[in-house]
């Protein structure tokens, strides 16, 4: 019946209808009227956008429509920010008005994790600005675009900031720059190039702090930052990480606090991971409330990898799971399914599809990070398996993917090595990790490789020793998997005495049955001799009990 009767009203009539619906919501000052007002100015403009009266409708349309935007990103719902942003598009002309509109939409798709809609938009701002001569428009946009490359396409990036940078006479005084140089530092640093991003931030903050951009000033501090913890200067890394946290919350800027969340938990994750873990669940929060889907994603990607140390399992497959219900983008796709993926093949599920999935996806891309998230997903499913030969091999093709590999790879290599009774792996993956970040979850990574290369060579004391130092600074860390594992480890070795550390063992045992580790249930059953070894799962390299 509406529709018919909506159907039966000559255009003019319906624009007047709509228009004193606007005015009279307008009349209620309700906040939560924006959006039904915006759409009511949107169908007065459809029902008659010509001459002077549709041009004026079609202003009112844009600033109602904005005003639904912003209250829709204050609500944390970026999408419904980009679903009005795009309605005001359809009633810009000028452009001037949309190359606005076009920043803004670009920024929340960002958010909302429509990422190929965010490079679009930015696009059209580009060459609006470029038409129009407003160089400092066109910079700001690039240097928006190349945020948003950056974790994809970022060879693409490194091109636009390039170009951007090399235009005749730009110098720091000009509006535009400090956001330039802001992505230019932050691209090195996601890259590895630590020395240069970190230059790049030093040289690019004092124009920002001259110019009144805090928001630009935190986020060079926070490149600043990941670049120190990865110069080997983690205090200082982590104070500026911390500092640029404290002061983004107090003014209210919530995307650098969530960036600084972000990588505060991967300063600290070296030394203290636990602290890393509550940054990152508090940083997934805010995120959460925030609608920010890119910096969500992170921040839940840190949260699940510190939760699989800590031993908090089922909250990760649960955050995970309702994330891997919807349609995402392949990033997302990658980190979500990576947590998934890890936690089933220590529980001894069959993964290899899931898996080779991952690291194909991965490699699509030349950020190494999603590169190296696939290729650990690879490694800790070959683990589970017991494939240690092509597990070694994958390892040592891989070493150079990313900074963080000569970290996260080795450790893993040199539990299928003291498997496959391999001294060479180990002292090779040794002399890899001492590139690592330093701190006390590498120390007890590296004690805890030094063991099982003592125990190779014979040397059953020092081994000993050394794995019982492991234990002791996991559990001062408050990690039981990696204390399971390495007590494993230990007996796999042959460095425990029976019954002297059977208090090891069963806590190792506890571990496993409480995360339901099934592969680590069964070769502790087969080191222990519970099990015989001709039970082994099919495809499992063989293990050859070490007496204890």
């Amino acid at each position: 019946i509406k529709e018919v009767a909506y159907g039966t009203l000559a255009k003019r009539d319906r624009r007047a209808r709509h228009l004193a619906a606007a005015r009279f919501f307008e009349t209620l000052g309700d906040d939560e009227l924006t959006g039904v007002l915006a759409q009511h100015y949107v169908e007065a403009y459809r029902a008659q956008p010509d001459g002077a009266e549709g041009a004026a409708v079609a202003a009112q349309a844009r600033v109602a429509l904005r005003g639904a935007a912003a209250r829709a990103q204050a609500l944390g719902s970026p999408g419904r920010a980009l679903a009005y942003l795009e309605l005001a598009l359809e009633v810009a002309s000028d452009p001037e008005d949309e190359a606005s509109l076009r920043m803004d939409a670009g920024q929340a798709a960002g958010q909302a994790g429509a990422y190929d809609n965010s490079v679009v938009h930015f696009e059209r701002a580009i060459l609006l600005a470029t038409e129009l001569g407003d160089a400092a428009a066109r910079r700001r946009a690039i240097a928006l675009l190349v945020n948003v490359l950056t974790e994809s396409h970022q060879e693409r990036a490194q091109a636009l900031l390039t170009e951007a940078l090399a235009e005749p006479g730009l110098t720091a005084a000009d509006a535009g720059y400090v956001e330039l140089a802001g992505e230019q530092s932050r691209l090195a640093m996601r890259v590895g190039r630590f020395s240069e991003a970190s230059e790049l931030a030093e040289r690019a903050l004092p124009a920002a702090e001259a110019r009144g951009m805090l928001e630009a000033t935190l986020d060079l501090m926070i490149t600043r930052g990941v670049s120190l913890a990865n110069l080997g200067r983690p205090i200082e890394a982590v104070a500026t990480l911390s500092g640029a946290w404290d002061t983004a919350e107090r003014h209210g800027f919530l995307d650098p606090a969530l960036r600084a969340a972000v990588n505060l938990c991967y300063a600290l994750e070296p030394d203290d991971p636990r602290a890393g873990y509550r940054i990152a669940r508090e940083g997934l929060a805010k995120a959460r409330r925030a609608g920010n889907r890119l910096l969500f994603r992170w921040n839940l990607n840190n949260a699940c990898q510190m939760a699989l140390l800590a031993g908090e399992w089922d909250w990760a497959l649960e955050e995970v799971a309702e994330e891997l219900e919807h349609q995402l983008d392949p990033q997302d796709k990658i980190l979500f399914g990576a947590t998934a993926t890890l936690i089933r093949s220590a529980r001894g599920e069959v993964v290899d599809d899931e898996a080779s999935e991952i690291l194909g996806l991965a490699m699509r891309y030349d950020d190494p990070q999603p590169r190296l998230i696939g290729i650990h997903v690879k490694l800790a499913t070959m683990m589970a398996a017991g494939r240690h030969r092509e597990l070694v091999v994958l390892a040592a093709d891989s070493l150079e993917v990313d900074t963080d590999a000569v970290a996260l790879i080795p450790p893993i290599a040199a539990r299928s090595a003291l498997r496959l009774r391999d001294e060479r792996v180990i002292t090779d993956m040794l002399a890899v990790f001492a590139k690592a970040r330093t701190g006390r979850r590498a120390s007890v990574e590296r004690s805890s490789m030094e063991a099982a290369l003592a125990a190779l060579q014979g040397r059953r004391a020092d081994a000993r020793t050394l794995y019982l130092e492991s234990l002791r600074l996991w559990r001062e860390l408050e990690l039981p998997w990696p204390l399971a594992i390495t007590t494993l480890d230990a007996l796999v070795a042959g460095a425990l005495a029976l019954p002297e550390d059977q208090h090891l063992v069963d806590e190792a045992r506890a571990i496993f049955e409480r995360l339901r580790a099934q592969p680590s249930l069964d070769e502790l059953g087969l080191v222990l001799g519970e099990v015989a070894p001709g039970h082994s799962a099919p495809g499992r390299d063989t293990v050859a009990p070490a007496s204890v």
